[in-house]
């Protein structure tokens, strides 16, 4: 900020010196630049004529902060994902000379900065992550990432054997022959042969829909038959 001592005068018109002071600093001149902390300061300014000091003026100048805090997302990032992929909740907020509150929520809940995230059993499509912060002084601000979570043929097989070592799938002979159909398909795929990989997939969806809620939970089931799905939309 900028002091103003244009105010003071000399009876005989002397020129004047100025000597500007507070807890921390001081400065010289008429109107100086002053780097002050936030809060209440009491800053006192002196004259000289070349003989005499006057007698100490001074003012409380008070420093809002009015600067919001900074978020910054480091992931998710704004891309696609794979279910198999690992997602770990990683933002930061910061401010100056103000403590800060924040909320983070993902597609609605409650996360936490370093939270890993489950991408095996999220739904595909958008989601968002959304960071809100406010200091003490009422400065707020907001930031937000969405991603998408997508599918492909190679996410249907790790699926597969992560819900098998997770218990979701509880026969390795049904998780074999899942993974059967979806080799199948891509070997089809691979032969340029999509109506084929269509059906391969389609007869995957219906042996997971046999199985669900008996050896496939049901909650692993519709996501293996959304995925399929999607890898099929995307044929």
């Amino acid at each position: 900020m900028t002091l103003d001592g244009s105010a003071s005068s000399d009876p005989n018109s002397d020129p004047l010196t100025y000597a500007w002071s507070w807890d921390g600093g001081t400065a010289s001149g008429v109107n100086p630049t002053a780097f002050l902390p936030l809060g209440i300061t009491t800053v006192t300014l002196i004259v000289n004529d070349g003989t005499v000091d006057s007698a100490p003026d001074t003012v409380e100048i008070t420093v809002q902060d009015t600067t919001p805090p900074e978020i910054t997302i480091d992931a998710p990032e704004e891309r696609d994902y794979l279910r198999t992929e690992s997602l770990v909740i990683d933002f930061e907020v910061t401010d100056v000379g103000s403590e800060v509150v924040y909320a983070a929520t993902l597609d609605g809940d409650l996360v936490e900065d370093g939270d890993n995230i489950d991408l095996l059993l999220l739904a595909l499509g958008s989601h968002t992550l959304t960071v809100n912060t406010e200091d003490s002084q009422g400065n707020t601000n907001e930031a937000a990432v969405t991603f998408a979570l997508v599918a492909n043929t190679d996410s249907l097989l790790a699926a597969i054997g992560q819900m098998l070592s997770e218990g979701l799938i509880d026969n390795s002979g049904i998780a074999n022959s899942l993974t059967s159909k979806i080799n199948a398909a891509i070997a089809k795929l691979d032969q340029g042969n999509d109506r084929a990989a269509r059906n391969i997939l389609k007869a995957f969806i219906n042996q997971v829909r046999a199985q669900a809620g008996k050896h496939i939970s049901a909650e692993a089931a519709e996501i293996l038959i959304a995925d399929a799905e999607y890898v099929i939309d995307s044929l």
